[in-house]
């Protein structure tokens, strides 16, 4: 990655980061510049704004604090809004404020002098202060020339995605943020009957929002797993069946065939085979002689999401449902 574009980060305003009133730095980011970063920081925008935010630390993470609640009203940010940020030294941000349409902004005018009336939040009055403008650049209606630059443009391209994602995201109240979240999409899948890995937790972030977008899509009124593709399950003709699943559905199964039945009708016979216990907390199991053929048939890849739904105890038969890593899951 060119230095350049590691002075840039973007960040979607989430109701979480409104709820909080900061908003934390990128890990990557503050990896390369957090050092030169002080305690408070300049913020810049278009319109010639200049504004004075608190930069508080906490172990690894640095986020906008104290004046960053008197920025967000002034330029009524909420959520769903995409704040692109370059990194201009000397502790100064250049910020693109993009609203829900997807376009920039037009920026306020005119402003007078301004004070967060939250002063518990402050170490410093003046650090909420809009410390002056230059003439103001007239809004545009569109952002053609902010197109030109090739690293924004990068970032505008991911936005729809991103912002696709976010609202999954926003709808269970996740924050993927640094690694509060490793448990909550646990959590989530539970409470939806569907179980997964227990190393699940430790997927990526835009893995775990795949995996929350795939469950809400399938909807499973059944008990269910999930499973996220491996270099082990497409490579050895096996594939790993949940501990909790396979212990209550599946045990009793063992060396028994198992139907996969797909939306278009299809089948498949499987053979389920219990396991050794994994990581020491009882055992769940694989399906094997089938499953070649089954991955194949459905071309799957490593990093596609299968549903497993269970639709028949008795002779057991699971629907199946694949999303695809290469395909749109939004």
């Amino acid at each position: 990655m060119a230095a350049e574009s590691l002075s840039h980060f973007f960040k979607i305003i989430r109701h979480s980061t409104l709820q909080h009133k900061k908003l934390v730095i990128p890990k990557v980011f503050v990896k390369k510049f957090g050092n030169e970063l002080s305690t408070v920081s300049t913020l810049t925008v278009p319109n010639g704004g200049v504004w004075k935010v608190e930069l508080t630390k906490g172990g690894k993470n640095i986020w906008f604090h104290g004046g960053w609640p008197a920025f967000v009203e002034y330029h009524s940010i909420s959520n769903g809004y995409f704040l692109l940020f370059r990194y201009l030294k000397n502790s100064t941000f250049h910020v693109l404020i993009f609203d829900m349409s997807a376009c920039e902004i037009r920026y306020p005018h005119c402003c007078v002098e301004q004070k967060d009336n939250n002063q518990d939040e402050l170490e410093d009055e003046d650090s909420v202060e809009i410390i002056g403008y230059l003439t103001p650049k007239p809004p545009s209606s569109d952002s053609t020339a902010s197109f030109e630059n090739p690293i924004f443009r990068r970032g505008y391209e991911a936005q729809s995605k991103r912002r696709k994602m976010e609202e999954v995201v926003d709808l269970y109240e996740l924050d993927f943020v640094g690694d509060e979240s490793e448990h909550e999409l646990l959590d989530i899948l539970e409470k939806m009957r569907i179980s997964v890995k227990r190393n699940f937790q430790y997927i990526n972030a835009e893995e775990k929002v795949r995996a929350i977008a795939a469950a809400r899509l399938f909807r499973p009124k059944n008990p269910s797993f999930m499973v996220i593709m491996r270099h082990r399950d497409l490579s050895k003709g096996t594939m790993y069946v949940p501990f909790q699943f396979a212990k209550k559905y599946l045990i009793r199964k063992d060396a028994e065939l198992i139907k996969l039945h797909d939306r278009d009708g299809r089948e498949w016979s499987v053979k389920f085979r219990k396991s050794l216990p994994e990581g020491g907390g009882g055992g769940g199991g694989d399906f094997i002689h089938g499953w070649t053929k089954f991955s194949k048939d459905k071309n799957l890849k490593k990093g596609d999401i299968c549903m497993f739904e269970l639709i028949r105890e008795k002779n057991i038969v699971l629907k199946v449902l694949v999303f695809h890593s290469s395909s749109s899951i939004f």
